[in-house]
């Protein structure tokens, strides 16, 4: 199945609703029904997202459950890491946002999120350790501010603090909401 996170719409308070008997056409045909079920999951997701932009799952990563239930994929062959390159769009879109915020005045502080031990593994520490050395590179060149939760906060990679090996889950979030907010590299203005 491809929807997303579908063991959380098993115990959110979120759920939809039948068809109604007017479109039993639609629901007769299966490449329409996963359509709609998908799209219902989407819209449920969409109903749940906070005013902050924020989905709070209270779920917690348990490796052992999360493996039986779906293939762990090393690094190697993870596809999000298959091209990982700093350069080309990704400096491009940097610059951008570095050019942007500094012609407005805008303190700009980049944050990189805490994953999972599990899911560091020796490929995936490796570009993170890559993304790690370019990103304080550009922040001394640009002036900004890099937060690196992976790297200088290994206590934020305990398992409760996800939902699953990558995403934290509300207990991550608020704990790396404390750091930031704790943070002496980031100016708050008064």
């Amino acid at each position: 199945s491809n929807t997303l996170y579908p063991d959380y719409f098993k115990t959110t308070k979120y759920s939809y609703k039948p068809l109604s008997q007017n479109s039993s056409n639609l629901t007769s045909h299966p490449q329409y029904s996963t359509q709609f079920v998908q799209a219902v999951a989407i819209a449920d997701v969409a109903n749940a997202i906070d005013a902050n932009g924020f989905l709070p799952m209270d779920g917690q990563f348990n490796p052992s459950y999360y493996y039986q239930r779906r293939p762990y994929v090393a690094g190697l062959y993870d596809g999000d890491y298959a091209s990982f390159y700093l350069g080309g769009t990704q400096a491009t879109a940097l610059t951008s946002v570095v050019n942007f915020t500094k012609s407005r005045n805008i303190p700009l502080v980049f944050v990189n999120l805490p994953l999972s031990d599990s899911y560091l593994d020796s490929v995936r520490w490796s570009a993170e350790e890559d993304f790690h050395q370019w990103m304080q590179s550009r922040a001394r060149e640009n002036s900004f501010t890099f937060l690196n939760f992976n790297l200088y906060q290994p206590q934020l990679a305990k398992n409760e603090y996800f939902f699953d090996p990558s995403h934290l889950n509300r207990y991550g979030a608020a704990a790396v909401a404390r750091y930031i907010a704790a943070s002496t590299r980031i100016y708050w203005p008064r």
